[in-house]
């Protein structure tokens, strides 16, 4: 059977993220990563403070770092090493496609912009 040009054409608009079962927390932990980095580039340690907070005390901030180093083996995010406070650190910020991965991922979940926002925003 020969699939025509246009339902090819939707396909390549949906993201292609699974977000079921094990995949779902993992997902969810990337997309609030990139939604902070939007924001503005930061350091690990910070990302870990705003995506973890104290309430949740089974999230070391050191889980972190392979959300980091996922993403940005993905392309979706950068990292540039800077001197602070006599001490390297890597700061993160977000690049061209981890925006459209952010943004595909938002128009392929069935709520509002606006909840989704709201939600990762926390």
């Amino acid at each position: 059977m020969k699939k025509s040009k246009n339902t090819d054409l939707k396909r390549s608009n949906k993201c292609s993220c699974q977000i079921s079962g094990s995949n779902f927390l993992r997902t969810m932990i990337q997309i609030q990563i990139l939604w902070v980095l939007l924001q503005k580039p930061i350091h690990g340690y910070d990302m870990a403070k705003k995506i973890f907070p104290k309430e949740h005390n089974n999230f070391h901030p050191s889980k972190i770092y392979p959300f980091l180093a996922s993403l940005e083996k993905k392309g979706f995010i950068k990292s540039k090493t800077k001197l602070t406070g006599g001490r390297k650190r890597k700061e993160y910020s977000t690049t061209i496609n981890g925006k459209k991965y952010l943004y595909k991922f938002k128009d392929s979940i069935p709520m509002e912009s606006k909840k989704l926002m709201k939600f990762l925003s926390r």
